[in-house]
């Protein structure tokens, strides 16, 4: 299942070659045989429909899931042979992931939620406090900082796992199914800051079935018509 035959570019973010996802006691693959390049700076939407590998794909692409077979290369480096620790640190580095249902930690505010990414990191505390505290501000986020993620709404919940996921400007935002919880305005807000928030050489994919974010994308690809270039639409 080929989504590209083009040769990366020297732009080239991410490149999937012959790659496979199968679950350990399943008899059949989730996706098998895909190669996907992605360059720096595009926004891709992944689309079709549930269990069509959308999601799994994403997990794939942040490698909190093992490609079965294949290999995948980002920034031309082999993820595939990292190690566990490795991967923990290139991960922190280079991915912000969105989840569907914006995943904040119940007993953390929503400033400290943001902050999570370099909870780990002692130095320039105050400089990251100032920057989560100015992503909740860009995001309206600023007069409720301080609270629960229960005590503000979905849309505002999803707007903090944003400031969450760009928090260390990374290369690669993956966002899966960020607005399928949400209202048309709540929708609309949402991908237009995760828009924004990746203009430039951040590189956003997100699965989605909603048909409200295709025309925002540079590329949409059809996960149910995996079958070379033709499987591609750009917008």
């Amino acid at each position: 299942m080929n989504l590209s035959t083009t040769r990366a570019p020297s732009a080239c973010l991410i490149e999937l070659n012959a790659a496979s996802y199968r679950y350990t006691k399943a008899k059949t693959h989730v996706f098998s045989d895909l190669d996907l390049i992605v360059t720096r700076g595009e926004q891709i939407a992944l689309v079709g429909p549930s269990g069509g590998g959308k999601s799994t794909l994403l997990y794939a692409l942040s490698a909190m899931l093992r490609l079965s077979t294949g290999s995948y290369r980002f920034e031309g480096e082999s993820i595939q042979t990292m190690q566990h620790t490795e991967l923990d640190r290139w991960r922190s580095s280079h991915v912000g992931f969105v989840y569907q249902q914006a995943a904040l930690l119940p007993h953390l505010s929503l400033l400290d939620n943001v902050l999570l990414p370099v909870a780990h990191e002692r130095a320039k505390k105050t400089e990251w406090k100032e920057r989560a505290s100015g992503l909740l501000e860009s995001l309206g986020l600023a007069e409720l900082a301080n609270r629960l993620p229960s005590a503000v709404s979905g849309g505002q919940a999803q707007r903090a796992a944003i400031a969450r996921a760009i928090m260390r400007s990374p290369a690669l935002v993956l966002a899966d199914e960020p607005t399928s919880a949400l209202d048309d305005e709540a929708a609309a807000n949402v991908m237009e800051i995760l828009q924004t928030a990746c203009a430039g050489t951040t590189t956003l994919v997100l699965a989605t079935h909603d048909s409200r974010l295709l025309s925002a994308s540079t590329r949409v690809v059809q996960m149910s018509e995996l079958a070379g270039a033709a499987a591609m639409a750009t917008s």
